[in-house]
């Protein structure tokens, strides 16, 4: 759909508007996976050190006793 918005912009039609838009996506799209994946790489690694089961369970814990369920501290 992109190179086809170029393509017929570089042909004087109307899709000539969005051409620039649609060429800086193309021209971005390597850089923009490779940030992705960065991220899912990132995610992961943070999912597998310090969002696992028992950081969860700990943190339900702690919200639990932090909010008016949990035992008063008068």
């Amino acid at each position: 759909m992109f190179k086809d918005a170029i393509r017929e912009a570089a042909e004087g039609k109307e899709a000539s508007k969005i051409a620039t838009s649609a060429f800086r996506l193309l021209r971005d799209l390597p850089d923009r996976k490779t940030k992705w994946k960065e991220a899912g790489n990132n995610w992961n690694a943070l999912v597998n050190s310090t969002l696992n089961d028992d950081a969860l369970r700990q943190w339900t814990q702690d919200q639990f006793l932090a909010n008016d369920f949990g035992p008063r501290q008068d």
